[in-house]
Parts: structure tokens; sequence; C-alpha cells
């Protein structure tokens, strides 16, 4: 049985239940770096609908951010760009 999930349908309401918990983290993990933290570009690969990228816009120097569905990916752009 296939546990495929339709993200068209879901990333009209995921925001509504979700949140960018662990941001702080990632955060501390990337100020590790040898380069700071604000000359870094951030790859969000199977972003969702941006929570993460919106909140680690205003650290890096710049997010590239995709996802392979439509509807996650006009959700990110919304919400981050």
């Amino acid at each position: 049985m296939s546990n495929y999930e339709n993200y068209d349908q879901t990333s009209q309401v995921y925001d509504k239940t979700r949140s960018a918990d662990g941001v702080k983290i990632i955060r501390s993990a990337l100020a590790e770096s040898k380069l700071p933290l604000e000359k870094q570009i951030l790859v969000d690969a199977g972003c969702g609908t941006g929570l993460f990228a919106a909140a680690m816009v205003n650290h890096v120097q710049r997010v590239e951010a995709v996802d392979l569905n439509s509807g996650c990916w006009q959700g990110s752009r919304e919400n981050a760009f």
C-alpha cells in the first residue's frame, strides 16, 4: 500500500499545523563554520512551504529554496520570497 501524501492539497493548510522548530540549532551549527553566517548561502532542498527558509533568510547571505511539489513551492514563494 502506498503512503503517498498529496502535498498539492496538504500545502494549503501545512503552515497552520507546523512551525520552524529547530532554527536555533541550525543557525548555531552553521555559525561554527569558518565562513561567517552572514556570508553563507543556504540551500533548502525540499523546502515545503518555506518555513525554515523564511526563518533563516535574515541570518545568511541568501537562501535558495526548492521543492518538487508545485503547491509547496508556491507556498514558499508566498511565505518567504
